[in-house]
């Protein structure tokens, strides 16, 4: 059933219920008044309304909290419409009010040529450190002798700097892709890319900082198509 379907029959169930249960109360309080008169039927009657009436309340939380999803759009987004609010930088940074789910990651952090190639070679050389880690990490466990415990920490370590190395690979590939696609949109309609990626909302003058939060959002969009 639709949402609305779903409450709209709890609603029904409330308009047909009520009624009986106030009616059938009436009757019992009448019933107990005249003392020689058993009202267990009447008790019974009552319970079984209102369990149609809790029925009914059921539905229609249910169907109206469905709507409000609805309403609100409880998607993931994807690659190029971020969500920036739990990156662990500063939180003024990430004032949803400030930024649009519309704008791509190079747009909002206003990344030009020259920012672009220093953001670049911090994650080639963030990858290396990262792809060096995980090979030094490996060479350890095949070497270790020790714990099953001790071993397993370093699988974990090394598990995390592989993983890194590939989000950072994708980070790269991403950021470079968008950049291609703003310049290739920005040639067709004759504007200059200073005129459209310079306006970026989020204020971030470094590029390692800049590095982290790219891996962090192409990280974020591509968990989201999972």
């Amino acid at each position: 059933m639709k949402p609305g379907q779903i409450l709209a029959t709890g609603l029904l169930f409330f308009l047909l219920f009520m009624p009986l249960f106030a009616l059938i109360g009436d009757m019992r309080v009448q019933c107990e008044f005249n003392v020689e008169n058993d009202c267990s039927d009447y008790t019974n009657m009552q319970g079984l309304i209102g369990a149609g009436l809790l029925f009914g309340l059921m539905l229609s939380v249910g169907g109206a909290y469905k709507m409000r999803n609805l309403s609100k759009g409880t998607g993931s987004p994807t690659f190029g419409k971020y969500s920036l609010q739990d990156h662990n930088m500063k939180g003024s940074m990430w004032d949803s009010d400030s930024k649009s789910n519309d704008v791509s990651f190079v747009e909002q952090y206003g990344i030009d040529d020259s920012v672009l190639v220093d953001v670049l070679k911090i994650l080639q050389s963030e990858k290396d450190n990262a792809l060096n880690d995980s090979n030094q990490l490996l060479s350890k466990i095949e070497l270790n002798n020790d714990s099953s415990s001790e071993i397993g920490a370093l699988m974990q370590k090394q598990i995390h700097q592989k993983t890194r190395v590939g989000d950072i690979e994708q980070a790269m590939t991403k950021i470079k892709a968008e950049m291609k696609g703003i310049k290739e949109s920005q040639t067709e309609s004759n504007l200059d890319m200073k005129d459209s990626v310079i306006s970026g909302d989020v204020m971030v003058n470094n590029p390692h900082e800049i590095a982290e939060a790219a891996i962090k959002a192409y990280k974020m969009g591509q968990q989201s198509k999972d």
